[in-house]
C-alpha cells in the first residue's frame, strides 16, 4: 500500500542483500515526507503495519482496514468497494 501510494520502494536497495538488510534494520520513512498531499492519519497506518516488532502491527486485516476507513472518513472520502 505504501509503495502504491508513493511511487517509490520502501526498502529498495542495491545489491539485493542490500534490500534484505534495509528490511531487517532501516525504519521506513512516513509516506507523507514523499506525497504531503496524503489525508491525515494515513502515516501512523502505514508506519504501524511496517513496524519491525509484530505486536506493534495489526492483529488482523479488520484492524487495519477500521483504522483505513476512519482515516478515509475523517478525508471525506469513501472506500466501498462499490465506489
Amino acid at each position: 500500500m505504501n509503495e502504491m501510494r508513493t511511487g517509490s520502494r520502501v526498502f529498495k536497495r542495491e545489491p539485493d542483500y542490500g534490500t534484505l538488510r534495509s528490511v531487517a534494520n532501516d525504519n521506513p520513512c512516513a509516506p507523507s515526507a514523499i506525497v504531503p498531499s496524503l489525508p491525515r492519519g494515513l502515516d501512523e497506518v502505514v508506519l504501524r503495519a511496517l513496524a519491525k516488532d509484530p505486536d506493534e502491527r495489526y492483529h488482523t486485516a479488520d484492524a487495519m482496514l477500521d483504522a483505513l476507513e476512519h482515516v478515509a472518513e475523517n478525508a471525506g472520502m469513501s472506500i466501498t468497494s462499490n465506489v
